[in-house]
């Protein structure tokens, strides 16, 4: 998981270069580059500059070199308190290209499933709420049809 405080940090009290690239190199940029599958480069200070802010509230989770033989479940360390109206966005991206040494056969199209040469993505989130709240007020899907 990368948190990018630093790249809100004041200026004296460290820099792009020293402070945030390296972080930016073992967290980010084997996505985050020309040609990969992150939307955005990070490899400047220009580039990265104006995702700070979207950084900074969080990624909770990143998972760039998933072995489904031993990675099943993941866990945050503590809970985290997330203010009302935040979004959980999740998002999955999978190389099916003759790039990726583990794919069997870059021919043949790939599909869902609960196998392990399909693709596959289940997000569960646990939240914890006051026994009090309404339900309908805590949690919402997009695309859910309005009452």
């Amino acid at each position: 998981m990368m948190r990018a405080a630093a790249l809100a940090a004041p200026a004296d009290t460290g820099t792009f270069n020293k402070d945030v690239l390296p972080i930016l190199q073992k967290n980010c940029q084997m996505c985050h580059r020309p040609g990969e599958i992150g939307p955005m480069s990070f490899l400047t200070y220009e580039g990265t500059r104006p995702w700070a802010k979207a950084i900074k509230e969080a990624v909770l989770v990143s998972v760039p070199r998933y072995n489904y033989l031993w990675q099943t479940i993941y866990v945050q360390d503590k809970p985290i308190e997330l203010p009302k109206g935040t979004r959980i966005d999740v998002s999955a991206h999978w190389d099916n290209s003759s790039n990726n040494k583990f794919n069997p056969d870059p021919s043949k199209t790939v599909r869902w499933g609960d196998q392990s040469w399909d693709e596959m993505l289940v997000a569960f989130v646990g939240v914890a709420v006051d026994r009090n709240a309404d339900p309908k007020k805590v949690l919402s899907m997009r695309g859910a049809p309005a009452k």
